[in-house]
């Protein structure tokens, strides 16, 4: 099954080879864009069907985003480096995390870990799938791995991070063939205003400690 970027603004569209059009949906925020996507997954899975995710999509995935960016504001706030995650189910937020490194005392309380461990409690599942993952960094390789452990569905992030980046930039663990489980990765979404959080951030503490 491939999923790619089509060209008709607006909705959902799982395209037979012939043509024919068997699933078309207005798409509303990134609930819905996440539960139609799932509904699709299964719908059409094992068949010979073409899968294309329109531009929509992208809308929906910058709504998910910004809930991410909220939660980044928060850990920047309070003096963490800013980044912030968010994870969808079904339509509804089940998870959300931001960097509390400092605050915990605690070097793996990454924003991707508190969050898949905020989804599983909520949702009482030990797999995350059909879920979507929403991250203002390019995750690292210990979030990545983790990502994999938990079998999300998809992930979305919006700044690169060329130092640590684990989902393409400087490794691939989301979509290393020789795993068990493989994520559908879509990256950039917002990446200005998540690379600006950063920056600004680090600039900050840089003039602090001149």
């Amino acid at each position: 099954m491939i999923l790619s970027a089509g060209k008709r603004r607006g909705f959902l569209i799982w395209k037979r080879p012939s043509g024919q059009l068997p699933f078309q949906r207005k798409i509303v925020d990134a609930g819905e864009a996440n539960r139609y996507y799932c509904q699709a997954i299964q719908r059409f899975s094992g068949r010979r069907f073409f899968a294309r995710l329109v531009r929509e999509l992208t809308d929906a995935d910058e709504a998910g985003m910004r809930l991410a960016l909220a939660e980044a504001q928060c850990a920047g706030d309070a003096g963490e480096v800013p980044v912030g995650a968010v994870i969808f189910h079904n339509g509804n937020v089940v998870g959300r995390g931001q960097n509390r490194i400092l605050r915990d005392c605690d070097s793996t309380a990454h924003a991707e870990m508190l969050a898949i461990r905020s989804a599983t409690a909520r949702t009482g599942m030990k797999w995350l799938a059909d879920c979507t993952v929403y991250v203002t960094l390019e995750p690292c390789a210990m979030c990545a791995g983790a990502l994999v452990l938990a079998r999300v569905s998809r992930l979305v992030f919006g700044a690169d991070d060329p130092k640590t980046g684990a989902c393409g930039s400087l490794r691939n663990i989301a979509d290393d063939p020789r795993l068990n489980h493989r994520i559908d990765v879509r990256r950039s979404v917002l990446r200005e205003p998540c690379s600006e959080m950063l920056k600004r951030f680090f600039q900050n503490l840089r003039r602090k400690d001149a």
